[in-house]
Order: structure tokens, then sequence, then C-alpha cells
């Protein structure tokens, strides 16, 4: 964990500027695409610590892997194939230009993207990540492209971990709990 001492979100920047670092030279440079709480940490979307900084990087993952910092924050490489974000997630992501690197590119999933995956995996983190989202949606958050994007991440799954009917229960635990914010979540339709 961070360091109380230190801003939410700083020892995030740490690590990514550690990984900026080790990607020195490599061409063409490291897309990194940064998932789980620390993505939503970096936007201010949430504002609980997290312990790791999940990531994708297809071109340079095991350089940036196990990435540890003083106070216990780490890295963690998500493989591809476990997160459960909609197909055509990469070419959604946006790009983060506001952390200073030179060696890497680092890019974060859409938020409805982001908070299927959320969904989909389920844990109380998870969740309570979920809640923070819905309770102050960031510009350009819809209701119903998270049931267009849920529609098609049940037709075509992305991840080999992926359970439809879970999936589906919790994203009607969603729907509910967005219904209870006032944001229209259309329920799922085959």
């Amino acid at each position: 964990m961070p360091q109380e001492s230190e801003p939410i979100g700083e020892g995030l920047r740490e690590l990514i500027r550690r990984f900026d670092e080790l990607a020195r030279g490599r061409e063409p440079r490291p897309r990194v695409y940064l998932v789980g709480a620390g993505s939503f940490l970096l936007q201010g979307l949430i504002s609980r610590e997290t312990a790791d900084l999940d990531f994708i990087c297809d071109e340079a993952g095991k350089l940036f892997e196990n990435q540890i910092l003083a106070g216990g924050l780490h890295s963690h490489r998500v493989r591809s194939g476990l997160v459960c974000m909609p197909e055509g997630w990469r070419e959604r992501s946006r790009e983060l230009h506001d952390l200073g690197t030179r060696n890497i590119q680092v890019f974060i999933p859409d938020i409805h993207d982001r908070v299927l995956d959320k969904v989909a995996r389920g844990l109380v983190t998870d969740w309570q990540d979920v809640a923070s989202v819905l309770a102050s949606p960031p510009p350009g958050f819809s209701g119903d492209t998270l049931a267009e994007r849920a529609r098609s991440l049940i037709r075509k799954p992305t991840s080999t971990v992926f359970d439809a009917v879970e999936f589906r229960e919790g994203f009607e635990r969603l729907r509910e709990l967005a219904g209870e914010l006032k944001i229209d979540v259309p329920p799922l339709q085959d």
C-alpha cells in the first residue's frame, strides 16, 4: 500500500514511471493497458487504495511484472484472456498523456468496458468500484452503452474465465444499483 503521507494514486504513478524506465530503448514503444482499480484511481473515479496495478502489455509484459515499491504496492500482469471486456476494448481505449512517459504508451479502456469487467469478476472490491462510478459517473457514461456492450460480451466472450450465468446475475445487480441512483440501464435481451 502507498505510504499514508502519499496522495492516493502517487504510488501508481511511481510504478508507471518505473515501467517507463525499464522500457528505455525498446522499439516500438510498448503499449500498457491499465485495468482494475488502479485505472479508476488514476482517473479519480474511486478513492480507495489498491495494493497493485493491474496491467496488460503484450509486447513487454514480463519486463514490468512483479515490480514492488517500498510501501508494498506492486505491479500485476493480467493475461488478455482473463479480462472480461467486450470485443474491441483495445480500440476504444484512451491514451493517457499526463503521466510523463516517453518510452511506453499508457492506455485505459473505456469506462463502460472496465465496469463490465468488474461486474464479471464480482468481488466485493469490484462492486465497491462499480458503486463509486455509478454514484458519480464520468461525462459520457451511458446505461444504454453498458447494456449494448454487455450483450456483445455475452454473444462473444473475450475471456477464458467468463461465466454468462454469473454475469447476467451481476448485470441485474448493476441495473438495480444504477436504478437507485437514477441511472437507466436497459435489461439484457437476447
